[in-house]
């Protein structure tokens, strides 16, 4: 019997059966989660690249990173990098010079244990964009020099990654 099955069964059965599924066949049933990693970064007058980081608010752990978020249900993930820079920093589509997508991917479980699919862009926004933060995710962001970004800079070892290609390409 396969797994649609079983839920199928599941589903016609009155709600005063139980049916236990192994960890094998959940991980079958969930799909995988899918998310975007934005690099925005600015370039300067001697052409320096300027990038910017945004730390989460005490409730999301008080870290820093990129602009990071999840893609809707009929959303591709460069429509879900767009739609997620300009809810968290105000960079509208005018404001972007260019958007690229690295072809950096990460796979890994999130804090509630989900697999989730990680694409990664990078994106030039002009340099005086109107940058206002939601508060109801982030309480402060910098600018960073590429020069003095690091691996302690951000949290995840993912973010740094794909800052470190953003800054090589």
């Amino acid at each position: 019997m396969s797994i649609y099955q079983i839920l199928y069964c599941c589903a016609t059965l009155e709600s005063k059966y139980i049916l236990f599924l192994t960890d094998s066949m959940l991980h079958n049933v969930y799909m995988q989660k899918k998310k975007v990693q934005v690099i925005i970064y600015r370039v300067l007058e001697n052409n320096e690249k300027e990038f910017l980081l945004l730390k989460t608010n005490k409730r999301r752990g008080s870290f820093w990173q990129s602009v990071t978020g999840g893609v809707e249900n009929g959303e591709d993930f460069l429509s879900a990098a767009i739609r997620e820079t300009e809810e968290e920093t105000n960079c509208q589509q005018n404001q972007i010079i260019k958007l690229i997508d690295l072809e950096m991917d990460f796979e890994f479980h999130d804090q509630w244990g989900n697999d989730v699919h990680e694409k990664v862009y990078s994106l030039q926004a002009i340099k005086d964009f109107e940058l206002k933060i939601d508060p109801s995710e982030h309480d402060e962001y910098q600018w960073v020099k590429a020069n003095d970004i690091s691996n302690s800079s951000v949290k995840y070892e993912t973010n740094y990654k794909a800052i470190k290609k953003c800054i090589e390409s």
